[in-house]
């Protein structure tokens, strides 16, 4: 069974939770893949292959996204990113391949020891009011009525208990009553359990992307 059905399909690819579906054409493929850091799968389909999955919409994506620490491009991250700053390196770089484009940036901040931001998974468990039909492109603001809070849009910016800019939030979404929220915090203020106020809740980093 599938964990949320397919995330996005072309004419070759499905990225998969879990198995197959059961009506998926015999002449499919399929290979291990950790898309989510987590297993999954990799459906290859013939482009003559005229079969239609049911996929689900993005937002139904979002939570599991949000909570694995996965960026989207323009959103979360952009090309003042260095990869570290996402979590990139453990997952995306490799340390014994030959030359690659931006390798001399990687090797400086290896001997450096350490990046000036991170992106950061955050909790709240009095999250703000968002917006039902949010589009999908990590955006859940403005509010939504009835709200006590004031209408926000995202980014939202963070600030330290004594009121310093900490960095700004860009992706948020709700789960279970709560919400988890993607954030790019400067170092000095992104250690896990510390907490950030933003749009006038109190948000607890919870890792590292």
């Amino acid at each position: 069974m599938l964990v949320l059905a397919l995330l996005y399909h072309h004419p070759s690819l499905l990225v998969l939770v879990s198995t197959p579906p059961p009506d998926a054409p015999k002449d499919c493929l399929s290979f291990s893949s950790a898309r989510f850091r987590e297993a999954g799968l990799d459906l290859w389909i013939p482009s003559s292959s005229s079969w239609k999955p049911n996929s689900s919409p993005l937002t139904d994506w979002e939570p599991l996204r949000i909570a694995r620490g996965l960026p989207l491009w323009g959103i979360d991250v952009d090309a003042t990113t260095l990869p570290p700053e996402a979590g990139f390196e453990s997952d995306a770089i490799s340390s014994t391949k030959g030359c690659y484009i931006g390798q001399e940036v990687i090797s400086r901040l290896r001997s450096v020891g350490h990046v000036n931001r991170h992106l950061c998974i955050l909790g709240s468990t009095n999250p703000p009011k968002l917006r039902p039909h949010a589009p999908a492109e990590g955006i859940r603001s403005e509010g939504g009525p009835p709200s006590h809070l004031p209408t926000f849009a995202l980014p939202l910016v963070c600030k330290t208990s004594h009121g310093a800019e900490a960095g700004k939030i860009t992706s948020l979404t709700p789960v279970d009553g709560e919400a988890l929220a993607l954030a790019m915090l400067q170092r000095a203020h992104a250690d896990p359990g510390n907490s950030v106020l933003a749009g006038e809740v109190t948000w607890t980093i919870l890792r590292h992307a």
